[in-house]
């Protein structure tokens, strides 16, 4: 092998490197843009599952409890009619989505770096290829 066809092969390697690397990240970008438009479906169902209905709600709280396990005092205090427990639920489930969303946002900010790093190390090596070529 010649010095010139070691060269054009570091040269593909480098960019099949960076084409499966943009693969996944496409896809991991993909999935955070599906998570900030439609946090319903990507948060967490153990977490979304006692916030769908008050009767659930209820459950999680007696559930989560420390109080009761710990012997303490000071329990929390449990609203008391459907319209307090409404609003607590919805208001807590709004918080979830929210943090979903910013989990998301910040997945993706994190992402861009390498998105830029895979693109640009692709781009530079194609064309470091194609001028070896002529």
């Amino acid at each position: 092998m010649t010095k010139k066809n070691i060269y054009i092969v570091y040269v593909l390697t480098v960019c099949l490197v960076a084409v499966i690397s943009l693969t996944v990240m496409v896809g991991a970008f993909s999935y955070n843009l599906f998570r900030v438009a439609m946090p319903h479906y990507t948060v967490d169902s153990y977490q979304y599952r006692d916030y769908i209905d008050n009767d659930r709600y209820i459950e999680s709280l007696k559930e989560n409890d420390r109080c009761r396990s710990n012997n303490q005092v000071k329990c929390a205090v449990l609203p008391t009619s459907e319209k307090e427990i409404t609003a607590q639920r919805e208001k807590k489930l709004a918080q979830v989505l929210e943090e979903e969303k910013r989990s998301a946002v910040r997945s993706i900010i994190e992402n861009i770096p390498y998105l830029v790093l895979f693109l640009l190390m692709g781009w530079i090596h194609w064309r470091i290829f194609k001028t070896t070529q002529d």
